[in-house]
C-alpha cells in the first residue's frame, strides 16, 4: 500500500519542472513509513525467534530481542527460516556482545537505546509500574530509533576509513596512488577495512582518476560514497556512507540565497567554511580564485551553484570531502542494485599478483599527483540541472542584442521608405501619418 501511495503521489508529476514542499513532505512520511513497517516486522520475528512471549520484557532480554532484530534488518539474505534451521542466532549475539571494534556493536546500540529510553521517560513514568521492564508498546516505539541509531554507527566507520585512507594521501589532493590503495595495511589497524574493488569499479562509479598523475590514483571522497561501501541491502532501504560536502553546499546556499553567485561571494564564503580535514578561515589559493573568476567570465559575472564545473571546483577546494563531478554512462551504477550479482572484487589470489605487479614496476608517478592546483587538468564541459538556465557571456549577450536592435533598424527602415514614396504625392496634411507610422515603428523597438 505504501509503494502504491508514493507511486500514485509522483506518477502524476512527471511532466512537472520540480515538486513543492508539500510533495516532499509526504515523501519523506512514506518513506517513513517503509522504514517503520519493516522494523515493526523484524521485531516480531525477533520476538518469536527466542521463544518471548511475554507481555513485558526484562532490560536482558529486552536487549537481545533488539539485537536480534538489528541482526535480521542487517542481513536481509537470512529470512526467519534460514536463522531458525541452521541455528545462527545465538553465534550471532556472542559475536557483537564480545566485538572488540572501534564502533559500537549492535548489542551496544540495543543497550543504549533502552536506557535512553528509560531516561527520557524518567518524569512521565508511573511509580506503581515496572521500572525494568518494556511493555510491546515500548519496544515498538524503540526498534525504529534503533534502526536510525545503526546508521550514526555505520558514518563512524566511513569516518575512519576515510582517515585511513587520508594516511595514504602523500600531498593532501584527496587522491590515493593506485599502489598504495591495495598496499597491505602495515602493523595491527583498529579496523577491517579492505580495499579489494576491481579497477574497472573504480572506473565506473567514477572512484578513479587518470588524468593528474602517471599512475592511475584513487579519489577518496568518491570511493567513500561509492555502492561498494553500502550495507545492509533491504527493502527499504541501503545504508550508504553520508555525503560531507551537502553541508558545505547547504552553507553556501544559506549565505548566498540564490542559484548563482558572483566569484567574489564565492570566494568569501568559501573562504570561511571549515570542514573535517580543512580549518577556517583560510586564503583560498590563487589558481582557485583565477579558475572561478574564468567561470563567472563564461557566465555574464555569475557562477551556477549547482554546475558541474562549480561542483569540480568545490572537489578540489574541499578533496577530502566533496566527490569529483562524474559523469556515469547511467546514474544506476551509483546504486548497489546495479552491483547486485556482479563479481567486482579482487580475490585474495589476483589481489597478491596485483601488488607483486606494482612492486616489480617502475615506481615513478606512483607517489601520486603534486599538491600544485595550477595544473590540475579542469574539466570544461558544463552540466546544469534541469529548469536552470546557463547564461550568456557578457560579449555573447551584447553582440546578440547589437544584433537585434540592427535588424529592427533596418526592417523599420524598408518600412519608412515604402510609407514615404507612396503618401509624397499626397496633400500636405497627409505626411501626420506618415510621421505617426514611424513613431509606432519605434514603439515597437521600445516595447521589444
Amino acid at each position: 500500500l505504501a509503494a502504491a501511495a508514493a507511486a500514485d503521489l509522483f506518477d502524476g508529476r512527471a511532466d512537472a519542472r520540480g515538486f513543492s514542499l508539500e510533495d516532499v513532505a509526504s515523501l519523506a512520511s512514506v518513506v517513513e513509513g517503509f522504514v517503520t513497517f519493516e522494523s515493526l516486522e523484524h521485531l516480531d520475528a525477533a520476538r518469536e525467534l527466542n521463544h518471548f512471549t511475554g507481555a513485558v520484557l526484562f532490560s536482558p532480554q529486552a536487549q537481545v530481542l533488539l539485537t536480534t532484530m538489528m541482526l535480521l534488518f542487517s542481513s536481509p539474505g537470512h529470512n526467519f527460516t534460514t536463522v531458525q534451521e541452521r541455528g545462527l542466532l545465538h553465534q550471532a549475539i556472542s559475536q557483537v556482545r564480545t566485538s572488540t571494534q572501534p564502533t559500537p556493536s549492535f548489542w551496544d546500540i540495543a543497550g543504549d537505546a533502552l536506557r535512553n529510553f528509560r531516561f527520557a521517560r524518567r518524569h512521565g513514568a508511573s511509580p506503581f509500574g515496572s521500572r525494568d521492564g518494556f511493555s510491546a508498546t515500548e519496544l515498538f516505539a524503540i526498534g525504529p530509533r534503533i534502526v536510525e541509531e545503526h546508521g550514526k554507527t555505520r558514518q563512524q566507520s566511513c569516518t575512519l576509513m576515510k582517515e585511513e585512507l587520508m594516511s595514504r594521501d602523500p600531498y593532501g589532493t584527496g587522491l590515493v596512488p593506485l599502489a598504495k590503495f591495495y598496499e597491505p595495511m602495515a602493523g595491527p589497524a583498529r579496523h577491517t577495512f579492505s580495499y579489494v574493488e576491481t579497477i574497472e569499479h573504480l572506473r565506473a562509479v567514477g572512484a578513479l582518476d587518470e588524468t593528474s598523475a602517471r599512475q592511475p590514483q584513487v579519489r577518496i571522497a568518491n570511493y567513500i560514497l561509492g555502492p561498494a561501501n553500502c550495507l545492509t541491502q533491504s527493502p527499504t532501504m541501503s545504508l550508504c556512507c553520508m555525503s560531507e560536502c551537502e553541508p558545505l553546499v547547504r552553507e553556501i546556499e544559506d549565505r548566498v540565497k540564490a542559484p548563482t553567485a558572483t566569484a567574489e561571494q564565492l570566494i568569501s564564503v568559501v573562504s570561511n567554511l571549515s570542514s573535517p580535514s580543512v580549518d577556517a578561515p583560510r586564503r583560498i589559493p590563487p589558481s582557485l580564485t583565477e579558475r572561478l573568476r574564468s567561470m563567472a567570465t563564461q557566465r555574464s559575472g555569475k557562477v551556477p551553484l549547482h554546475g558541474r564545473m562549480f561542483a569540480e571546483w568545490l572537489h578540489v577546494a574541499f578533496p577530502h570531502e566533496c566527490p569529483f563531478p562524474h559523469a556515469a554512462e547511467s546514474a544506476a551504477v551509483h546504486t548497489p542494485d546495479y552491483w547486485q550479482g556482479k563479481d567486482f572484487s579482487y580475490d585474495d589470489a589476483a589481489l597478491a599478483e596485483l601488488n607483486a605487479q606494482f612492486a616489480n614496476s617502475s615506481q615513478e608517478g606512483f607517489d601520486g599527483a603534486s599538491a600544485d592546483l595550477s595544473v590540475w587538468p579542469w574539466v570544461q564541459d558544463e552540466v546544469l540541472h534541469m529548469g536552470v538556465e546557463m547564461p550568456d557571456s557578457w560579449a555573447k549577450a551584447t553582440f546578440r542584442w547589437l544584433a537585434f536592435a540592427a535588424l529592427l533598424v533596418v526592417m523599420c527602415g524598408g518600412l519608412l521608405r515604402a510609407a514615404w514614396a507612396v503618401l509624397l504625392p499626397a496633400r500636405p496634411g497627409k505626411p501626420q501619418h506618415a510621421r505617426a507610422g514611424a513613431g509606432s515603428c519605434m514603439s515597437r523597438v521600445v516595447l521589444l
